[in-house]
């Protein structure tokens, strides 16, 4: 749905609704980051290509593996209040200078499936420094999340 103040749905509800199958813990240990790629986290010049760059501690990673649990990254838009997962036109996702996953633009005449992207197996226990390249038309109709979830 488009965005009506009648329907309003935040973005980290939407991140929890988006999969139930593989649903985000509650709290605080579901969502490790979130952002919004608006102003003051991106420039105000940025309007279709931009880079972020963050650390993720997760000191317990290997307990969560072993207990059947995984680290996601999943986008919405916020120009709907729909909960589903959008990627933006192209992203280039690394986890410690390494690639991890990259989104590219569907062939043409073709629509994308847009899933979230397990980062699990990447991540090392404690510090790890994220980079996120991304283009897009209008970045700032984007949220991003780290996600811990679990199978039902």
């Amino acid at each position: 749905s488009r965005i009506g103040a009648e329907s309003f749905v935040c973005p980290t509800c939407r991140f929890r609704a988006m999969d139930p199958l593989n649903r985000m813990l509650d709290g605080g240990r579901g969502v490790l980051k979130q952002f919004v790629l608006r102003p003051p986290l991106l420039p105000k010049t940025a309007t279709s290509e931009a880079s972020l760059k963050f650390q993720l501690n997760l000191p317990r990673i290997k307990e969560w593996r072993k207990a059947g649990h995984n680290v996601e990254v999943r986008m919405c838009r916020l120009d709907s209040y729909k909960a589903h997962q959008t990627w933006p036109e192209m992203l280039e996702f690394k986890i410690n200078g390494r690639k991890v996953f990259d989104i590219k633009p569907p062939a043409a005449g073709h629509k994308r499936l847009d899933v979230p992207q397990k980062i699990s197996a990447e991540l090392k226990p404690n510090v790890n420094t994220i980079s996120v390249h991304i283009k897009d038309p209008d970045l700032k109709r984007f949220a991003l999340c780290i996600a811990r979830s679990a199978p039902c």
